[in-house]
C-alpha cells in the first residue's frame, strides 16, 4: 500500500529515469520465518528466532516513510507482497523500467545462514517473500543520500539495489548467473541457478 505522509503523499506513480532503487531493512526475513514454522524444525526456530519474530509480528516503517517523503522520494511502497512484484507496480504505474543487482539485495545474516544450512535460494526469499514490511523507493541520485542519512539518524538500514530505467529496456535482475526478467510470483525462474 502507499503510505501517508506528513508531505503530500508520495505514489507509486512517480519514479524516473534515472532515479535510484532503494530499501529499508533487510529482505526475505518474513519468508525465511515461515519457512521454518513450515518445517516444523524446533532447532531451526532455535537458532533463527529474528526470522520467526519477522514473520509473526513484522513491523511496518511508517516514520521511516514519512522520512523519505520529506527527503524528495519519487515513490515509494511497502513490500507487502515481495520486493519483484511491489517494483513490479511502481514500473508499471511509473511507465519505466528497472534494474536489480541480486548482489546489492540486504540479506540477515540469519537468513543467509539459514540459507546455507538448507540449501535455499536467499535471493528467491528477497524477491519473492513479502510480508517484510520495508519500504522499496525511488529517488534522484542527489535525493538518495539525504534520505539515507535521515534514516541513519534512527536506525534504519537503507540499501542501494538498482536503478530506473526506460520501460524499453525492461525489468531485469542481475545475477551471478547472468541478466534474468525480474517477475511477479513463482520465481521459476530462479530454479536452474
Amino acid at each position: 500500500g502507499v503510505l501517508p505522509s506528513a508531505a503530500d503523499p508520495v505514489l507509486r506513480s512517480g519514479a524516473a529515469v534515472g532515479d535510484i532503487i532503494g530499501v529499508t531493512g533487510t529482505l526475505g526475513d518474513s519468508a525465511a520465518g515461515l519457512y521454518i514454522l513450515e518445517s516444523g524444525d524446533e532447532r531451526l526456530r532455535s537458532q533463527c528466532p529474528a526470522l520467526v519474530e519477522a514473520h509473526l509480528r513484522p513491523r511496518p516503517q511508517v516514520k521511516a516513510g514519512i522520512l523519505l517523503a520529506d527527503a524528495g522520494v519519487t515513490s515509494m511502497e511497502d513490500v507487502s507482497d515481495g520486493l519483484a512484484i511491489d517494483l513490479e507496480h511502481i514500473c508499471e504505474m511509473s511507465g519505466v523500467g528497472c534494474t536489480v543487482d541480486s548482489a546489492m539485495l540486504p540479506l540477515s545474516d540469519e537468513l543467509l545462514r539459514l540459507a546455507g544450512d538448507t540449501g535455499a535460494d536467499p535471493v528467491s526469499w528477497a524477491l519473492g517473500g513479502g510480508e517484510d514490511y520495508e519500504l522499496v523507493f525511488t529517488a534522484p541520485p542527489d535525493a538518495f543520500a539525504p534520505a539515507e542519512r535521515a534514516l541513519a539518524e534512527h536506525e534504519v538500514l537503507v540499501s542501494r539495489i538498482g536503478s530506473i530505467r526506460t520501460a524499453g529496456e525492461g525489468r531485469t535482475i542481475n545475477t551471478p548467473a547472468g541478466t534474468k526478467e525480474l517477475k511477479g510470483p513463482g520465481y521459476d525462474h530462479f530454479a536452474d541457478r
